[in-house]
C-alpha cells in the first residue's frame, strides 16, 4: 500500500471497490476481496484526466487459466493497464481455505 496511489479489487470479474490507501486498510481490502464488504466500506473513485487521457500499454481479453484441484482461476479476464499505472492480481483462496479448514 506505500506505493499505490489507487487500489481496485475485483471479485468474480467485478469491480467491487475502488479507493486510495489513505482512506482504507489492509482488514478492508480482504473484506472487499472475500465479499462481506459493508456498503461504507466500498468507496468509488472516478478515473484522473490523465489517465484516460494516457495511451493503453497492455490489453488482455478473457483471458482464462485451466480448473485445478482449488477451482479455475481468471476465467475470462479482460483489463487494460495504461501508460503510468502499476496492475496487481492476487488471490485469497489459499487463505480462506485454510481458515475455514481451522475454524471446524
Amino acid at each position: 500500500m506505500a506505493i499505490a496511489d489507487r487500489i481496485t479489487v475485483l471479485r468474480r470479474g467485478a469491480v467491487v471497490g475502488r479507493v486510495t490507501p489513505q482512506e482504507t486498510s489492509p482488514t478492508e481490502l480482504v473484506v472487499m476481496m472475500i465479499g462481506d464488504a459493508a456498503p461504507q466500506a466500498v468507496r468509488i473513485e472516478a478515473k484522473s484526466e490523465e489517465s484516460i487521457a494516457s495511451p493503453i500499454a497492455l490489453e488482455f481479453y478473457k483471458v482464462s487459466t485451466v480448473e485445478g484441484n482449488q477451482g479455475v482461476r481468471l476465467k475470462e479476464l479482460s483489463f487494460n493497464v495504461r501508460a503510468g499505472e502499476i496492475l496487481g492480481v492476487a488471490g485469497v483462496w489459499h487463505y480462506l481455505d485454510s481458515a475455514c479448514k481451522e475454524a471446524r
